[in-house]
């Protein structure tokens, strides 16, 4: 059978193999192959997600959009000076000697992108979360970005602070079919926005506006029946009146992201029961403290909880226990900084709660090997456990890791009674982990060579302030990607699965 033609779902498949790859130019070969092809890696691999990190390669992309746009409308131009000319003809209408279909159409300059195709059309997801330099980036510029996208189904703008209104009201007149929006940072932003996000945005189903310090939502009149997810994090300028007038129009939440807001006792139990549709909550770091009184409004309000952060409360053993035996359906829970869950209260978890699989414990300082015995007992379902500044020994480690064979993402950054004798035998159990975080261990070099060696599917080792590694070893390592030593490496949180 010829190459061209080959069925669409083969050449998807073939071509996901080519779509991870560092090297876009194997994609970009393809694509001359025939129009099958170059239809095929365009639209499904090359201009089906737009991802920036360099502000010049962000400033060639509009460039060819525009200069796509701009062939495009002198060819239409030129088509219809022809039509034009030889309907003149064919009437035997006679005019001035004026050869209209001579003016120069100059065409793109030469780049792969070779076809006056409406790439533009083909873009569903827009993230500039990562882009560097984001003070270039202006609303001329996404206004003539939203003008040739008008199908973007995701837009992350994350801290894109020089943006104003203007640059969302072209988006939501553009993108009808937007879905998801990230706001957060983008301080420029005011109430208006939010208007033009309500009004003509209907399959809107996902909200960031953290930080967004100039949206206060007093203009939501009626219900944002179509909104699913909410964040309104870092927004301590709340007040509690506020928060529950904006979540009485939004009956339909399922995640809710109350990251560092005013929250209280009071609030909280006035607020749950508007919302029995919720699966994520996130009460973090609350500027008031929060007691075990929160902990009975969420197992009393919202039992079908799946993802549950409360890092930083005052919530102890107890109001662990009232959680785990209404919250039977949690598979993630973050008790990050939450000093006062002992032993016990891991015991409850465990018992109950036997579908975690993503657990925080960061900062739990009274936590011992018990703990870790106790979430053995989850088994395979474990595949992340973040015990930064835990009192883990190898005892509770290798009962750990002995039980929970699927484990991806481990965290005993400064665990200080972790020796090499349990950190050498990581491999033996822990085959499928990829990423692992010792830093500060008393780790020594051969260790560390097994934990290399012995982890295929491994991405990422940190090992910073760890005093035993000898400067050979470093040397030995230093063309390995995987191996972090320096300080100054991104936190674990930027790897949660």
């Amino acid at each position: 059978m010829p190459s061209s033609n080959l069925p669409p779902e083969l050449l998807l498949l073939i071509f996901g193999y080519l779509k991870d790859t560092e090297d876009i130019r194997e994609l970009l070969s393809c694509a001359r192959v025939n129009k099958n092809w170059h239809y095929t890696v365009t639209h499904f691999f090359i201009w089906n997600t737009a991802r920036f990190k360099k502000i010049k390669t962000f400033f060639a992309f509009l460039d060819i959009l525009r200069r796509i746009a701009w062939t495009r409308k002198q060819r239409a131009f030129a088509n219809w000076a022809k039509l034009i000319a030889g309907l003149l003809e064919k009437k035997k209408i006679k005019l001035k000697k004026v050869d209209i279909t001579s003016t120069p159409i100059q065409p793109i300059t030469t780049t792969h992108w070779h076809s006056t195709h409406p790439y533009g059309f083909s873009v569903e997801t827009l993230d500039l979360s990562l882009l560097e330099h984001k003070n270039g980036v202006t609303d001329r510029m996404l206004i003539d970005l939203f003008n040739q996208t008008p199908n973007l189904v995701k837009v992350d703008l994350y801290n894109c602070y020089t943006l104003t209104d203007k640059a969302i009201d072209a988006l939501t007149m553009q993108c009808r079919h937007l879905k998801e929006l990230r706001l957060f940072g983008c301080t420029g932003i005011t109430e208006r926005s939010v208007i033009f996000l309500q009004q003509k945005c209907p399959k809107l189903t996902k909200v960031d506006i953290g930080m967004c310090h100039h949206i206060h939502l007093y203009t939501l009149d009626k219900e944002w029946a179509s909104l699913r997810h909410l964040d309104i994090s870092f927004r301590y300028d709340f007040k509690e009146r506020q928060i529950m007038d904006i979540v009485k129009r939004v009956p339909n939440l399922e995640y809710l992201n109350l990251f560092r807001c005013s929250l209280t006792d009071g609030l909280l139990n006035s607020l749950l029961p508007l919302l029995p549709r919720l699966r994520f909550l996130n009460i973090g770091q609350s500027t008031y403290s929060l007691s075990d009184e929160v902990a009975k409004a969420i197992a009393m309000h919202v039992p079908n909880l799946r993802q549950l952060s409360i890092q930083n409360l005052e919530i102890t053993s107890k109001g662990i226990l009232v959680i785990a035996q209404k919250c039977q359906n949690l598979t993630a829970i973050d008790m990050s900084r939450c000093a006062k869950i002992t032993d016990v209260g891991i015991k409850y978890l465990v018992r109950y709660a036997k579908n975690i699989n993503d657990i925080n414990l960061l900062g739990c300082t009274q936590l011992t090997d018990i703990a870790f015995v106790s979430l053995g007992e989850l088994g395979e379902k474990l595949d992340r456990v973040v015990a930064h500044f835990c009192e883990l020994t190898d005892v509770g480690l290798i009962s750990l890791v002995s039980k929970c064979l699927n484990l991806k993402c481990l965290n005993l950054e400064y665990c200080k009674y972790l020796t090499s004798a349990s950190l050498g035998r990581l491999p033996e159990f822990c085959k499928s982990l990829e990423v692992l975080d010792i830093s500060g261990s008393c780790i020594d070099d051969e260790a560390a060579r097994k934990i290399l060696s012995g982890l295929p599917s491994l991405n990422m080792l940190v090992m910073k302030n760890c005093e035993h590694l000898s400067d050979l070893f470093k040397d030995e390592f230093v063309g390995d990607k995987r191996l972090q030593i320096c300080n100054n490496v991104p936190g674990m949180d930027q790897y949660r699965l």
